[in-house]
């Protein structure tokens, strides 16, 4: 009987910025918007996408203390190209199929402009857009709104966050491994991205950066000699540098031999890939380094490229594993391995909280990295004895505050939090003054007892 966020259809797009309006008295500080494509292992959901805003909108709350009424979840309703939805007499979305190409481009633009307009100090995060769209969208608006993609950004810094934990473990330097990517869609090339700004913060130049890079589709790995979408591009090799690139290589056991191969992520998620981290395949990266990094990502655990467990046993319990799923602890040879979840939940309110509290103007990369080393720090030496590569959901709020303060610190270094925000910087000074405003800034439900009468 009340409605769960704001709808925007082609019908009302026009009236966006009024519709906007009727929620500014709530100083909304936080929307997440939809466009309803690429719901994680459902796809298309039409209007019903909105659900999911709703679900990292409680995060928000739940992690970084962000009051739900400063919160606003919005479906940008373009139309559906599910079937038994446009078929579904009961379905309440816009009976059309998808909006594409230009007019879905002056669609999303015309949200944009209302939402800068209305909320111009409120971040807007993208959620759920296709592979197609995320990329474009997040690029396009990224001067005019306070806006990332986390199925992109998010879900990078989780995934790095992880590869830094490994790499206490293994007691190397990022610089010293080489990535293969196994799935270079949204997600792929967002893991893509963060471990680039990883590797630069290191030392490398952007070129030595993406050399360690690999990115295998389902066409094979990645090069300059075919055609491939826009945003997997800066990835793509020079076919001619590698003489073993031929012919759309696709075996994956043979691109790991050749490549070197030392951490393998799989972001693929999809039907037809699993269980292909094979036991061969596992093998292949534990020859190139003495502790291989294996992070199988695609979820939920149906579509997962190889159970933990079996990574632990072909590796002799050498592997450092992370997944897209939670698995329950696993016992080999007298010791307890715990897989935990690399879930962008652990980054994304923190990330929200820490660019508030800095006043920033927009959000950098750098954040993202920063974000990544405050989620690492926060795993234990126990912890990573018994194999786990991030912290305890069950820790979001401490977590949450750890990222926060990170990004805040990241926006004052990098210039672009507001000029009344710690203008005479001085780091150390200024972290305990960050850290006491964002406590200020947390809201905490203060629930009445229940007195039995």
């Amino acid at each position: 009987r009340q409605a769960n966020g704001i709808h925007l259809y082609p019908g009302n797009i026009e009236h966006a910025e009024n519709i906007l309006r009727m929620y500014s008295h709530r100083d909304i500080r936080i929307a997440v918007a939809t466009d309803n494509q690429g719901v994680l292992g459902i796809g298309d959901q039409g209007v019903g996408g909105i659900a999911i805003c709703l679900g990292k909108l409680m995060l928000y709350t739940q992690g970084a203390g962000i009051a739900p009424w400063h919160c606003l979840p919005i479906s940008l309703d373009v139309g559906t190209d599910n079937k038994a939805l446009l078929d579904d007499n009961e379905y309440l979305g816009w009976r059309h199929e998808r909006l594409k190409g230009e007019e879905y481009l002056q669609f999303i633009g015309r949200f944009a402009r209302a939402f800068r307009n209305v909320f111009p100090n409120a971040i807007c995060q993208w959620e759920d857009f296709s592979k197609q769209n995320a990329y474009s969208t997040r690029d396009a608006f990224i001067d005019e709104l306070i806006s990332f993609n986390d199925d992109i950004q998010g879900t990078g810094a989780a995934v790095l966050s992880s590869i830094l934990t490994a790499m206490k473990g293994k007691k190397e330097k990022l610089q010293d491994q080489v990535f293969l990517i196994h799935g270079a869609g949204t997600c792929g090339i967002g893991v893509a991205e963060q471990i680039e700004q990883g590797l630069i913060e290191e030392g490398l130049t952007e070129a030595q950066a993406k050399e360690k890079i690999f990115a295998l589709d389902s066409r094979g790995v990645i090069t300059d000699e075919r055609e491939c979408d826009q945003y997997k591009r800066r990835y793509a090799k020079v076919a001619k540098e590698y003489t073993w690139l031929k012919d759309d290589l696709l075996d994956l056991e043979e691109v790991i031999r050749h490549s070197g191969a030392t951490v393998l992520v799989g972001t693929s998620g999809q039907g037809g890939c699993v269980g292909c981290f094979t036991q061969e395949v596992v093998e292949a990266v534990a020859k190139n380094t003495s502790k291989p990094v294996i992070l199988p990502l695609s979820n939920p655990e149906s579509v997962i490229e190889a159970q933990p467990s079996e990574i632990y046993q072909w590796t002799e319990g050498t592997a450092l594993v992370a997944a897209g799923s939670p698995f329950s602890p696993f016992h080999y040879e007298g010791k307890v391995y715990n897989t935990r979840q690399a879930s962008n939940a652990l980054i994304f309110p923190g990330i929200g909280l820490g660019v508030l509290a800095s006043g920033a103007r927009e959000i950098l990369p750098s954040f993202f990295t920063a974000a990544a080393k405050a989620v690492s720090d926060c795993v234990t030496k126990k912890e990573m004895a018994e194999g786990c590569l991030v912290p305890r959901v069950a820790s979001l709020k401490d977590v949450s505050l750890k990222v926060a303060l990170a990004v805040a610190m990241a926006a004052v270094e990098e210039g672009v939090s507001r000029p009344c925000v710690f203008s005479d910087f001085q780091h150390e000074k200024d972290e305990q003054r960050m850290k006491e405003l964002i406590r200020k800034m947390r809201w905490e439900p203060d629930y009445l007892p229940l007195v039995a009468m």
